[in-house]
C-alpha cells in the first residue's frame, strides 16, 4: 500500500510532487491566500513566545549529557582501579571529573528551576490564550474560503521523501510527519482540508480498515496529555516519538491500493466519523 500523504522533494529540479495532487478539488482564492499568509505570520509569532527559549533548551541537554558521560566515566574509572586504590585515593585520582560531574549537575537542575519557572510565568499571562486565538483565527478564514462547516480534526501519518539525481532516497527507519487535517464527509466524499485545498476520495472506493503491526517513528506530539498517558497505544518519547503499530485505511485509485495511516490513539475518531456513512 502507498501512502497517499507521501511528498517527493526532488533536490534537483526543486519540484514537489504529492500523490493526493490530482485529488484537490478547490482551493481558496490568491487573495484568500495572502490573509492566511498573514494571519500565520501573527500566529508564529505568538506561538513562539509560548515556547522555552531554545537556547535553555540546548544548554540543558547539554548538560544532562555532560552529566551522564561524566558519571559513565567515573564509574569506569572506579572498577578498573577497585582493588587498586581506597576510596580516598581514588577521589583524589578523578577529582577533575567529580568537578565535572558537580557542575553538570548544578547547571541542569538550575536549567530545570529556569524551564519550569518560565512555563509557570506563561500560565500567569494570556499568552497561551492569544496564541489559540489567533490560530482559531486562521481556521476560521481558511474554512470560510474552502466552504467548510464543522470538520473533525484528525491526524494522519504523512510522509517525505527525497529524490536526487532522479533516485529517491528510502530511510532504513521510516519517520512519519504526522499532521492534523481538517476531515469532513461531502457529497459521497471524504475529505481532507489543509488551509489552502480541500482533498476528496469516493467513499465507495474505501477498503476495510487495517492495523499494520509495525514499529515507526513520527515527528509531534499534538495531545495535550503527556505521550506517557497513551502507552496503551504502543506510544514511547525517544529522539522521536516512536509507536509499535498504526491503522491503514486503504483505497483504490488509479487501479492501485493507496492508504490513509492513521495513529492508533485517533482511530476511535475516525470510525466515528466513517462508520455511519459506511453502513448506510
Amino acid at each position: 500500500m502507498k501512502n497517499f500523504f507521501n511528498t517527493v522533494i526532488d533536490k534537483t529540479t526543486g519540484e514537489v510532487k504529492s500523490e493526493f495532487d490530482s485529488c484537490i478539488i478547490r482551493k481558496v482564492a490568491k487573495k484568500d491566500r495572502s490573509k492566511i499568509n498573514s494571519l500565520t505570520q501573527k500566529y508564529d509569532i505568538k506561538k513562539k513566545e509560548t515556547l522555552v527559549p531554545s537556547k535553555i533548551l540546548n544548554i540543558k541537554r547539554f548538560s544532562k549529557m555532560l552529566l551522564f558521560v561524566s558519571l559513565v566515566l567515573w564509574f569506569l574509572f572506579f572498577f578498573m582501579d577497585l582493588g587498586t586504590l581506597s576510596f580516598l585515593e581514588f577521589i583524589k585520582k578523578e577529582l577533575l571529573l567529580e568537578i565535572l560531574v558537580i557542575l553538570s549537575l548544578t547547571g541542569y537542575i538550575i536549567l530545570l528551576f529556569v524551564e519550569r519557572r518560565f512555563k509557570k510565568k506563561l500560565q500567569q499571562t494570556n499568552v497561551n490564550q492569544e496564541a489559540e486565538n489567533s490560530f482559531q483565527n486562521i481556521l476560521s478564514y481558511s474554512f470560510k474560503s474552502l466552504g467548510i462547516e464543522n470538520p473533525k480534526s484528525l491526524e494522519v501519518l504523512s510522509e517525505q521523501s527525497v529524490k536526487k539525481n532522479g533516485i529517491v532516497k528510502n530511510e532504513k527507519k521510516t519517520v512519519f510527519f504526522n499532521v492534523i487535517l481538517s476531515v469532513f464527509i461531502e457529497n459521497d466524499t471524504l475529505c481532507f482540508a489543509d488551509l489552502y485545498s480541500v482533498i476528496a476520495i469516493p467513499l465507495n472506493s474505501l477498503l476495510p480498515l487495517e492495523k499494520v503491526e509495525k514499529s515507526y517513528l513520527f515527528k509531534y506530539w499534538h495531545k495535550v496529555d503527556s505521550p506517557t498517558t497513551y502507552k496503551d497505544f504502543g506510544i514511547v518519547a525517544s529522539t522521536h516519538y516512536a509507536g509499535s503499530y498504526y491503522y491503514a485505511l486503504p483505497f483504490r485509485y488509479k487501479n492501485e491500493v493507496y492508504a490513509i495511516f492513521i495513529p492508533p490513539y485517533d482511530v476511535e475518531a475516525w470510525k466515528s466519523l466513517l462508520e455511519p456513512k459506511m453502513e448506510e
